[in-house]
């Protein structure tokens, strides 16, 4: 007759240990990857936020910017009329003004 295989306790818990141990790491192993994969939602939305975030500071620092140079040109073309009225257009103010005056004059003369 053959020889009876033999289980003894030891052989028994050192298989369980194994089992138990291979179970383990896959556990810890399968929450590193959850782990990991939240970051890499996390740092995506991060991004996402922070770029419209930067669009937006972006867009209203133009649009201020743009109403800078416009109020700047708008400054800038009232003085030049100014500029203009006061030094050579009076005298073309004056000249109109002399012919509404002499027209009115004539015209009570001929009453």
């Amino acid at each position: 007759m053959g020889a009876a295989p033999t289980w003894c306790l030891t052989d028994y818990l050192q298989i369980c240990a194994v089992k138990r141990f291979r179970t383990i790491s896959t556990t810890f192993i399968i929450v590193i990857a959850v782990i990991f994969g939240c970051n890499i939602f996390y740092i995506v939305n991060l991004y996402d936020s922070i770029r419209s975030t930067v669009e937006k500071d972006v867009m209203s620092a133009i649009s201020d910017a743009d109403l800078d140079e416009l109020w700047t040109r708008a400054v800038l073309a009232n003085g030049e009329t100014s500029a203009r009225i006061n030094a050579g257009q009076d005298a073309e103010h004056n000249i109109h003004t002399a012919v509404v005056v002499e027209q009115q004059r004539r015209v009570m003369e001929m009453t």
